[in-house]
């Protein structure tokens, strides 16, 4: 299938134009992780499976709409299949139903199409950044601190434990399992102190959409964590003046922790992140956002607004988002990644967020003979060149480079490429 179809929940559905005849492959994120997996799933030894139009193939504004290379697994009951196209799944009729689906995408993936493979994912550098850190930042109880110097130097809390999590889950690992000899796994940390979860999340809804989408990608259930509902939290909070955050972090963090609960972020929410953008008037920080504290034109915060209206809406060309690449277009450094605003050195931690949002917007950014490539060199090789030995990716605040726990956690999505909000742990990659 073009572009892999590599990460999990991601269906591969066609999108038509009018004469019904397939435009492009996009990826779609759905509770189905394989394209194959609703085939042969409850009810469809008594279902029918039929071709339908192209035109039904799916609605790209609904995630549970259509299915994959237009069969249908909810048979409008109106609609009339032909003897020629309407046959009842027996075990014969799954294995020419996964051949059909194999051809099919085997014929569209060498039509020349729009669609793209997706950027290359070195593993041995993945795996090394997970690696350390568990071996070096994980305390006994199986938690994280936030900005940890090392390994039970600092109690652990929620929100380092978090950041950890969305890195670990993002480099396969389960955050669910134990590593590197601790007693005790970063999620069992939270279950185990269900009080100081509870109140982190009733902190307001940035706190509240943070840990659900770090949970979500670990694969518990943020309905039923620690004897608490915390998408429950969440969906209070959004509704609530005063917990519902006015910055553009906040508002990003709560609308992606609606979208990896598969709940649907109201309107007014985007509606308030996007006025928050900077217009054409702000010269070069046009189609940015800045931090909440005043740093206009900031790549990390224009980098979470991306990937969470992203979530919120499918077309990648909405006018905000067009705006948005245009700024990070400009906002590129020469040696091909990013820093936290002008005037500032290239970090990992602004070049992991941008590579993530370039993700999220379908952009080629891994390309060497690309838009994305400054000098011959990307995004993502920026990205990379900023590893150490160690396998953790290095800061640098003027004394020269070391290892640092906040750039890993927030490189390693962004080696994977995954962009937020991340498939659940555990599922088809």
């Amino acid at each position: 299938c073009p572009r892999n179809c590599e990460a999990a929940c991601v269906r591969c559905r066609f999108h038509t134009t009018s004469s019904g005849t397939p435009e492009r492959l996009r990826q779609v994120r759905s509770p189905a992780c394989s394209p194959f997996s609703a085939l042969v799933g409850k009810g469809w030894e008594q279902a029918a499976l039929r071709m339908i139009p192209a035109e039904r193939f799916y609605n790209p504004m609904s995630p549970t709409s259509g299915f994959f290379l237009g069969f249908d697994p909810h048979p409008d009951p109106t609609h009339e299949a032909t003897p020629e196209v309407a046959f009842t799944m027996s075990r014969v009729h799954t294995a020419l139903a996964y051949a059909l689906c194999a051809l099919w995408l085997l014929l569209v993936a060498c039509s020349g199409g729009e669609a793209t493979a997706g950027p290359p994912v070195d593993a041995a550098r993945l795996d090394a950044g997970a690696e350390w850190l568990l071996a070096t930042h994980q305390n006994a109880d199986g938690g994280f601190s936030s900005f940890s110097q090392g390994a039970d130097l600092a109690p652990s809390d929620v929100n380092g434990t978090l950041d950890a999590m969305l890195a670990l889950a993002a480099a396969g690992r389960d955050p669910g399992s134990a590593g590197n000899g601790t007693l005790e796994s970063p999620l069992a940390y939270l279950e185990a102190n269900p009080g100081t979860l509870t109140e982190y999340a009733a902190a307001g809804a940035a706190n509240a959409g943070k840990a659900v989408l770090a949970l979500t990608a670990a694969g518990a259930d943020p309905r039923a964590v620690a004897g608490g509902d915390l998408v429950a939290v969440l969906s209070a909070a959004v509704i609530d003046p005063t917990a519902r955050p006015g910055d553009p972090v906040g508002l990003a963090f709560t609308i992606l922790g609606l979208a990896a609960a598969g709940e649907t972020a109201p309107p007014a929410l985007v509606d308030a992140l996007v006025a928050l953008q900077a217009g054409a008037d702000a010269a070069a920080a046009a189609g940015s956002w800045d931090d909440g504290f005043g740093t206009i034109g900031n790549v990390d915060a224009t980098a979470l607004a991306v990937m969470s209206l992203r979530g919120a809406a499918p077309d990648a060309e909405a006018p905000h988002l067009a705006a948005a690449r245009a700024f990070l277009q400009q906002a590129q450094l020469p040696t091909g990644g990013f820093a936290y605003a002008a005037g500032l050195p290239e970090n990992a931690n602004s070049t992991a967020l941008a590579v993530q949002a370039l993700r999220a917007l379908d952009e080629p950014y891994w390309q060497a003979d690309g838009a994305w490539a400054k000098n011959g060199r990307t995004p993502l090789a920026a990205l990379l060149a900023l590893q150490g030995e160690s396998g953790a990716f290095q800061a640098d605040f003027g004394d020269g480079p070391f290892d640092d726990f906040f750039a890993t956690v927030q490189a390693l999505p962004a080696v994977a490429g995954r962009p937020y909000p991340l498939p659940t742990a555990g599922e088809d990659r």
